[in-house]
């Protein structure tokens, strides 16, 4: 699966440590590639049975957030008022393409 971990040396493959840090990059590797798969299959779905394939698709902006929301509670990472300017930012922007007025037209 890793082809850049597996260098082909002894120091590699010795120890209990290296061995098991090898095991846990392959079930990383392995559930990434899974969640992944069940992504893709969940949003292929989502755009066949949607009426408005356009606003399924602005849905992918909104995993910036959803990503903040999970590493915060589930790490504890800090989230800094920066982030939280951008995040506003995003929503915004997907509010007002869903929402916002639609005073352009396409005719000449």
């Amino acid at each position: 699966m890793c082809g850049a971990v597996y260098s082909g040396s002894p120091a590699a493959t010795e120890g209990g440590g290296q061995s098991f840090l090898l095991v846990v990059n392959d079930l990383i590797s392995a559930s990434t590639a899974l969640a992944r798969l069940v992504s893709s299959a969940l949003w292929q779905l989502a755009l066949q049975y949607a009426e408005n394939i356009g606003k399924v698709s602005n849905l992918i902006f909104i995993a910036p957030f959803c990503s903040l929301v999970l590493i915060h509670f589930a790490l504890g990472e800090q989230i800094l008022w920066s982030t939280v300017v951008g995040l506003l930012f995003i929503v915004a922007g997907l509010l007002y393409q869903q929402f916002g007025a639609r005073t352009h037209s396409t005719d000449p």
